[in-house]
């Protein structure tokens, strides 16, 4: 039974019942509805043992999608087919007494539209504010690099920036402060490789120097990340959600618009792969 919930457990109809909705609630908050993906996460911790007051909650999420089905991903086109600029919002929960591990989400927004996300529960709790803010960074920043990996075949002018909402992170980041034992750590990591992960903030800064992603600074206002990892009013995401072509644009877009287009170091690479087995064109 889950920390917060000490309602009766469902009996093993309620159990079917409860597992078959989720599954579906599950597959449209990872496909087209991140308005719901924070609460099909919570959901899902009630799966071994589904109570009566998870499965009210349950219901109360399929009458929401049933109740705004006009909600969705909407792929608007861009000004220029070479370009391609893409923000996305990263933000963590630090948790609390009952629920100490830290939830972090992040959403890439293409022309205005989510088009991927994520949010997550971890597994490890962490001592302050700024390491989840940091592990969140760092989970946004790999998401940035695997979306622009996948991207840099079919564009020949990327720009990519990550907004993040606390000072804290960005002073340590533009100076470079990692702690001295990191510093003197750092080039053992970098002789072993892919056998050991590199020191999150360390790696963040030497890939803003190559440009190979951006970095800029976001009220917590404005960042839409908030929502997949609190429980907050879904009205700013959803309204990025509906097929109303006049929209606000996305915090960041004027600021990603002036960066520098990524150095994308593996671009003849990726070309051969598309063409396939390393083949040259021919005229």
């Amino acid at each position: 039974m889950h920390e917060d919930d000490t309602s009766p457990l469902l009996s093993a109809v309620g159990v079917k019942v409860f597992r078959t909705l989720l599954g579906q609630v599950g597959y449209v908050a990872s496909c087209t509805r991140p308005d719901v993906t924070l609460a099909y996460l919570y959901l899902s911790r009630f799966l071994a043992s589904p109570t009566e007051r998870a499965l009210r909650l349950l219901l109360q999420t399929v009458r929401y999608l049933h109740s705004h089905p006009s909600l969705g991903i909407h792929v608007r086109p861009s000004s220029d087919p070479t370009k391609l600029t893409a923000i996305e919002h990263g933000d963590s929960s630090f948790g609390n007494a009952a629920s100490p591990h830290p939830q972090t989400g992040w959403v890439v927004f293409i022309n205005n539209s989510p088009l991927i996300w994520k949010s997550r529960r971890q597994s490890r709790i962490a001592r302050s504010t700024t390491k989840v803010e940091v592990l969140a960074l760092e989970e946004g920043i790999d998401a940035a690099l695997h979306f622009v990996n996948c991207a840099a075949p079919f564009y020949s002018n990327i720009r990519v920036g990550i907004g993040c909402d606390v000072a804290n992170v960005l002073s340590l980041l533009l100076s470079g402060a990692s702690s001295s034992t990191k510093h003197a750590l750092y080039p053992i990591i970098q002789e072993m490789q892919d056998k050991a992960c590199d020191v999150p903030l360390q790696a963040a800064t030497d890939l803003v120097e190559q440009h190979r992603i951006g970095i800029f600074k976001i009220p917590t206002d404005s960042n839409l990340s908030d929502l997949p990892t609190k429980a907050l009013n879904l009205g700013p995401l959803t309204r990025l959600m509906s097929p109303s072509p006049s929209l606000s644009p996305v915090f960041g877009s004027e600021i990603v618009s002036f960066l520098p287009p990524l150095a994308l170091h593996d671009r003849p690479t990726m070309e051969k792969e598309r063409r396939g087995d390393g083949e040259e064109l021919t005229a």
